[in-house]
């Protein structure tokens, strides 16, 4: 059975650890993400110490004190997940026993403490790193997916409006950012700052107007069809219909109103296409037309020197407490595309070298002495998220940007492992993550 593993090898509790924490922490680093480790399911809360002011006074006699610094504590909730991979003794041998050639080979029979187990852990681990970041970054609890498909797995099938379950389990940094953020001259002390980056994109507006007295038709929305029955009047109608179904759209980023007899779909995020709407009577004589209400304007690249500007823009109107911060202690996180926006501008002044600097062993560009690092998921956003905000950055500290895995309880679990019923070499992980900002008025956004 050349190819097999026949000894497998199983972690568990503190031992996943060193199987998954360990390699993500020294991955991370030069992220500058707060990566903490927990024995504790399901939550956990991370404090927090507020700046102390006000504490000088006139000298009297007696105790002056105050109650010292306050103490803010976010509570991270964590999720479940788990990864699963078999292969065939053909697949095997193209990928894990590959790479262990590259490491020197090995013989098979037994393979914990040898090239064959380093490779195998390797490989998966780099898989597993790489689902955590786009998690992390981008997980959305409503996302759904924009079209029909299979899983890879080919055991599962998805149709338009299901839960994407790539990116629905947890709410990642993204997600939570927007959802809390209003722009920077009107946010308050709860909400994150927000600078609005100018990328010449219009949000398309259909409008959808009914017509008939009885019956049902289908609206069909982005591939899916929606039911629409008549009641009373045509404007009760195209209510019930916004009743009906304005939740789902909206985690379609649709967002679904009516004004009479119209059924208004608009995209809630500008520069993402609503795809074709129609109108299908189904029974009675109820029906309807659609109208280009708004074109769709898709983002534009940005501009010659935006990317520095923006920069300027998030420092400056950052709260006093995030600018009072050491600048050695913030970072910039940004979409490739501003990295490369600010590269061009520095090149194109020869300055490329002076606005560089080692954090964490690798060199980075700097504006106003604040690192800035690529965080690498424009494709993602493209792919999976149909390009809305494809320019993105973010202004923190890394103290503040937490990612919370928990591999130390009881039912967390690592395994590689042969099944010979099936015939094949299998590979097990499941544990706990989530990913959060701890205090809103320590970041500054721009998307």
């Amino acid at each position: 059975m050349s190819g097999f593993i026949t000894n497998g090898s199983e972690y568990n509790g503190l031992e996943s650890t060193d199987i998954v924490t360990r390699p993500l922490k020294e991955q991370m680093l030069p992220e500058g993400i707060r990566v903490v480790s927990t024995e504790r399911a399901s939550s956990i809360k991370l404090p927090f110490f507020g700046r102390l002011t006000k504490l000088l006074m006139p000298y009297s006699d007696g105790w002056q004190g105050g109650s010292g610094s306050p103490k803010v504590q976010k509570k991270m909730t964590l999720s479940e997940f788990k990864a699963e991979v078999k292969y065939s003794k053909q697949d095997y041998a193209d990928t894990i026993l590959e790479a262990a050639t590259n490491l020197g080979g090995v013989s098979q029979n037994e393979i914990t403490g040898t090239n064959v187990h380093d490779a195998e852990i390797f490989v998966f681990n780099n898989g597993i790193q790489h689902d955590i970041w786009r998690y992390m970054w981008l997980g959305d609890t409503t996302k759904r997916h924009d079209s029909a498909g299979t899983y890879p797995d080919g055991s599962t099938t998805y149709a338009i409006g299901d839960a994407d379950k790539y990116y629905n389990q947890i709410d990642g940094l993204w997600k939570s950012l927007i959802d809390q953020s209003a722009d920077y001259d009107s946010a308050t002390e709860d909400q994150v700052r927000r600078i609005t980056i100018a990328n010449g994109a219009v949000a398309e507006v259909d409008t959808v107007t009914m017509t008939g007295t009885s019956g049902t038709a289908n609206v069909t929305i982005k591939g899916k069809e929606y039911l629409a029955t008549f009641d009373t009047d045509l404007t009760t109608t195209a209510a019930n219909f916004v009743t009906a179904y304005a939740a789902e759209l909206a985690q379609r980023r649709i967002t679904c109103t009516s004004s009479v007899a119209d059924i208004v779909l608009t995209s809630s995020i500008a520069g993402v296409d609503l795809g074709t709407t129609s109108v299908a009577n189904v029974s009675g004589n109820l029906a309807g037309s659609k109208a280009d209400t708004t074109g769709n304007t898709e983002a534009a690249d940005l501009t010659t020197d935006e990317a520095l500007s923006t920069f300027k823009l998030m420092y400056r109107n950052s709260t006093e407490q995030l600018r009072s911060i050491g600048k050695k202690d913030l970072r910039f996180w940004v979409t490739e595309s501003m990295y490369f926006n600010y590269e061009d501008t520095l090149t194109s002044g020869g300055t490329e070298q002076a606005r560089t600097q080692l954090v964490d062993g690798v060199e980075r560009y700097t504006y106003n002495g604040i690192p800035i690092i690529p965080v690498q998921i424009d494709e993602l956003i493209t792919s999976d998220f149909e390009g809305g905000y494809p320019h993105r950055a973010i202004l923190s500290t890394p103290q503040n940007m937490a990612l919370v895995v928990s591999t130390g309880n009881n039912f967390a679990e690592t395994r590689f492992w042969f099944n010979p019923d099936a015939n094949e070499n299998r590979q097990r992980t499941q544990f706990e993550f989530g990913a959060d900002f701890v205090l809103p008025e320590l970041v500054t956004v721009a998307y």
